[in-house]
């Protein structure tokens, strides 16, 4: 339900509004256009979204029998086994209501006091292996929020676990109280407060339809333009919904069209000293607290408690990346609302990335299991901001894009020479696995890149063998390689320094 603001002494947030203006008929006209625009991307076919939903009650039958079963095997009162409960709730883009079909399901588990955290972890893992709908499941508890990744009749879906200090766990209980966490351990707070962040940010937007409109472009032109990646410096999918959320909140009752415009112009004119914030925080927030004793480049602060802080992962060149592209979405956006251009333009990914930099740097990923792939790429991904942190303190180095999207392969083999060729990204011709040379083994690869733009200096210049990457490079094989789960008869990582003209062998085109 929309709230209007008819003066700027009711309002959401931390200050004032910018405008309580209402949109004009040519506004209306406008949004649509933008919603129109945006269908390829938002539109969900029904059946699709049947199956999402008999996934997730599958999932949800298969938990609430895990629990009990648990609570068996510890031998507690049957009473109390039948009365455990649990309860399975959404997050991120699908609490929001703006997923698309392709888009995997936040969705975290939440139990009593007497199943632990490694009771999930091992316990809900098996069954889930032992369901036939279930193609793959795959346990990652190293990670900062640990997560099940399963495949359930093709649906993607990721697994949180919160381990609640009550000994039943009902429909009636309420998440959303803040008294819910307290004396939890950080993992199982950060695994609930996804839930309770999307809540809360729906509950602090003057109008859910228009925001989850403006969201839901602000998602694909992130994705468009490849900035839409938290593990690689750039903004997650939270980061955005909050960012969208405060500008709603300064436009409270403008249009979708004038909330996408403004949104560019607001970030990019943002001084980054002061954090967006949907309401005011707690001194006394441990989290809060933390923030300020380590400012981050672009905060962007969580609304439930306890905050957090999503945007840590920034550095120097992802910040300077992201102000460009409001740059852009500022001056394109413009362009639309003079009639010189539509909203598709805006989402033009054509000179995001690609033919942008003259010099590149290619990680080919591989294995032979998808199961190992998943692992091994995911691990892989994961230092990448790492070594970008350190290619920017490379003398010669002006500014380092990691790619916020990977290339993945299967290639058939028919012999161990074109098992070796595909590990360093030349695959076999299409016809293999015909006779009469049967397919012997296959390889999955992964394949990331990374864009350099280096400083304007005669001595810079890596065609003049200025720029010497090989120790650093050396250095990031060993730190993955050193992963307790490596296995060099299993697994590969090649790493190439590419000019931009060379990349026509791997995609086909000159950029």
């Amino acid at each position: 339900m929309r709230q209007f603001f008819p003066s700027k002494r009711t309002y959401l947030g931390v200050t004032e509004p910018l405008s309580t203006a209402l949109p004009a008929e040519s506004d209306l006209e406008s949004s649509n256009k933008l919603r129109k625009t945006l269908e390829p991307w938002t539109l969900v076919p029904r059946d699709v979204e049947a199956k999402r939903d008999h996934a997730l009650q599958i999932v949800e039958s298969i938990f609430l029998q895990f629990v009990r079963q648990t609570c068996q095997r510890k031998n507690l009162a049957e009473s109390l086994c039948l009365e455990a409960g649990g309860r399975l709730e959404t997050f991120g883009s699908h609490r929001l209501g703006v997923d698309h079909k392709d888009s995997d399901i936040d969705v975290v588990c939440v139990g009593p006091k007497f199943v632990t955290r490694e009771d999930f972890f091992s316990g809900m893992l098996t069954v889930l292996k032992d369901c036939p709908l279930v193609s793959a499941a795959v346990a990652i508890t190293d990670a900062y929020v640990p997560v099940i990744n399963l495949v359930l009749n093709g649906i993607e879906i990721d697994l949180v676990y919160t381990r609640l200090l009550h000994s039943k766990v009902q429909k009636s209980l309420n998440l959303l109280d803040d008294s819910i966490i307290e004396h939890l351990d950080d993992r199982c707070i950060r695994s609930l407060n996804g839930l309770r962040v999307a809540e809360r940010i729906l509950n602090l937007v003057p109008d859910i339809a228009t925001f989850k409109t403006v969201l839901q472009f602000i998602k694909v032109w992130a994705k468009q333009r490849g900035l839409y990646s938290n593990i690689l410096g750039f903004l997650g999918g939270v980061s955005w919904a909050i960012a969208v959320a405060r500008v709603c909140q300064l436009y409270p009752n403008s249009s979708p069209n004038i909330i996408a415009t403004k949104f560019f112009s607001t970030l990019l004119h943002w001084d980054w000293n002061t954090p967006i914030l949907l309401q005011k925080i707690k001194d006394t927030d441990p989290f809060y607290t933390m923030y300020t004793a380590k400012p981050h480049l672009m905060p962007i602060i969580t609304p439930a408690y306890p905050c957090m802080a999503t945007t840590h992962n920034v550095s120097s060149s992802s910040f300077q990346i992201i102000q460009q592209e409001f740059k852009r979405g500022t001056v394109m956006t413009e362009m639309v609302a003079l009639g010189k251009a539509a909203w598709a333009d805006v989402l033009d990914p054509t000179d995001a990335f690609f033919g942008k930099y003259k010099n590149y740097i290619q990680l080919i990923v591989s294995s032979d299991s998808q199961d190992l792939q998943f692992k091994w790429s995911g691990l892989v991904e994961s230092k990448i901001r790492q070594l970008a942190i350190k290619l920017e303190l490379q003398e010669g180095i002006q500014l380092v894009h990691p790619f916020a999207h990977s290339f993945r392969k299967k290639a058939p083999c028919q012999s161990v020479e074109e098992a070796s060729n595909a590990c360093l990204g030349i695959y076999p011709a299409s016809n293999v696995g015909s006779a009469p040379y049967p397919e012997i083994m296959s390889v999955y690869t992964t394949t990331f890149y990374i864009g350099l733009e280096l400083a304007v200096s005669p001595t810079a210049s890596m065609s003049s063998r200025g720029l010497d990457l090989s120790l650093l490079i050396q250095g990031f094989v060993a730190i993955v390689k050193g992963w307790e789960s490596f296995k060099e008869e299993h697994m590969c990582i090649v790493v190439n320094k590419m000019k931009r003209y060379m990349l026509n062998f791997f995609f086909g085109f000159d950029p």
